[in-house]
């Protein structure tokens, strides 16, 4: 089995920072749920991510996250990142973001398991739509195994400045998973009020 299942896994986690109101320090837990196409087949998996994030300034921010799904026929999938992100700002309510992770990956089937370590890139933009909804998208490359490309687009609404619910869309070559998520900042700022 290829790889790709730290494709979808990724793109759970944060896209973190934006200067100017945008906030950096928060942790996020979701639900996520995935269909990955094996030869033909379809075999789906549910499961957990946590992810973190921390801001060093108002360009830089560092990035940790966890994630764990079970597949049809007793597949189990671990992954985690560990990384540093920064951020450019391209007008007030829009801004440029990219990542560098560390990647661990592994895999456990009836017949054995498997584990790989690599790189993840992640290029994006994040920004407000309305007073309380941000929405962010772009491009994972994973670099575990073999690589891979990923497109993601999530929303996010906040209930408070400080708390918010979301969900996103990863499609990459055929494989696709669904998140919903929620949110706590520790900095205030919100989402640009």
């Amino acid at each position: 089995m290829k790889f790709r299942t730290t494709i979808a896994v990724l793109s759970l986690f944060p896209i973190a920072g934006l200067a100017d109101g945008f906030e950096y320090t928060f942790v996020e837990g979701g639900f996520m749920s995935s269909e990955i196409d094996v030869g033909g087949a379809d075999i789906d998996g549910d499961g957990i991510s946590l992810a973190g994030s921390y801001a060093f300034n108002e360009q830089i921010h560092f990035i940790a996250g966890y994630a764990d799904q079970s597949y049809d026929f007793g597949i189990d999938t671990t992954t985690i990142t560990l990384g540093a992100g920064i951020n450019h700002v391209l007008d007030d309510d829009w801004d440029f973001i990219g990542q560098l992770t560390y990647v661990s990956f592994d895999m456990d089937t009836a017949g054995g398991s498997a584990d790989d370590d690599g790189i993840g890139l992640m290029g994006g933009v994040r920004g407000r739509v309305r007073p309380n909804i941000e929405v962010d998208a772009g491009l994972n490359y994973i670099d575990v195994g073999d690589s891979d490309t990923s497109l993601f687009v999530r929303g996010r609404y906040y209930i408070r400045d400080t708390f918010s619910v979301g969900g996103g869309l990863t499609l990459d070559d055929g494989d696709t998973t669904l998140n919903l998520t929620v949110r706590a900042l520790f900095g205030g700022n919100g989402s640009r009020r």
